[in-house]
């Protein structure tokens, strides 16, 4: 998670952005650092994980136990293969507004190989500009605060 505070720390000093719309966008374990994002930090509106390891509550996984109570938003999940389906979509259990889509015309890929697929990218695209671009949807995605 400090790569993306590191992010955030820099889009900060840039002093031209708008450091209250970042969206952020990750495969494997870059896409569990996504979907958390959302939950960490306040200026991530939106993420896409890509084909993420699964949820599970029991787990050891130090990201999961470090936030055990969190609740992440907007995320957009993303795998080819069943498999890789059925373990993504764990996560959402723990989303607010959450979206999802099974890319099986690319079954055989996964992770940031699904890059390849140009549908994948359009759909990144129109999501990010659906909850980070727009001001209204901007407003609905405000974290709780519970977050």
């Amino acid at each position: 998670m400090e790569d993306v505070k590191a992010a955030i720390d820099w889009l900060k000093g840039q002093g031209n952005v708008d450091t209250g719309r970042v969206a952020v966008i990750g495969a494997r374990l870059g896409a569990m650092m996504s979907y958390a994002s959302t939950a960490i930090f306040p200026e991530v509106r939106a993420a896409v994980s890509i084909t993420p390891p699964p949820y599970l509550p029991n787990s050891l996984d130090p990201l999961y136990a470090a936030i055990p109570d969190f609740v992440s938003h907007d995320v957009f999940i993303m795998a080819g293969g069943r498999r890789q389906w059925e373990e993504s979509v764990t996560l959402g259990i723990r989303i607010t507004y959450p979206k999802g889509r099974r890319y099986i015309e690319t079954p055989d890929l996964e992770g940031v190989a699904l890059l390849a697929n140009d549908e994948m990218i359009r759909d990144t695209l129109q999501f990010f500009e659906e909850r980070v671009r727009s001001a209204a949807a901007t407003a609905s995605a405000t974290p709780s605060a519970s977050n």
